[in-house]
């Protein structure tokens, strides 16, 4: 069988977390494998990890959005959605803007503040 691989994948063992859309919220994972394009990731087999998310390594301080190409029991094969073309390594993944996070941040907050104020409206 031929490796069709576009890009060098790299063994690791990274600490990382799927942020998912609420009300599944975050799960944590280990980047098993890591490329420009994609990686492998290991969770608990009985998370439940939709089909897009993002990929958050807070020891490589990347964000990258992903899409599940590959399921299996507990693990999942990834692509990366925003790959710049001339990325070479896995750590030259391109990164969620400081702009981009605070509003989704804002947005998650008003979302918050909402169901507050729906709770004072029932007390």
């Amino acid at each position: 069988m031929q490796n069709q691989r576009q890009h060098v994948r790299t063994k690791t063992y990274i600490g990382a977390r799927i942020e998912q859309p609420h009300p599944l919220g975050t799960v944590d994972c280990i980047v098993r494998d890591l490329s420009a394009a994609g990686a492998r990731i290991a969770f608990d087999s009985s998370a439940t990890v939709v089909d897009r998310f993002t990929l958050v390594m807070p020891g490589k301080d990347r964000r990258v959005a992903a899409c599940i190409v590959r399921r299996g029991y507990g693990e999942a094969g990834v692509a990366f959605q925003e790959v710049s073309p001339d990325a070479e390594r896995p750590y030259d993944l391109p990164s969620v803007t400081t702009e981009e996070r605070l509003r989704a941040s804002e947005a998650r907050r008003r979302i918050l503040q909402a169901r507050l104020d729906r709770l004072d409206e029932l007390a």
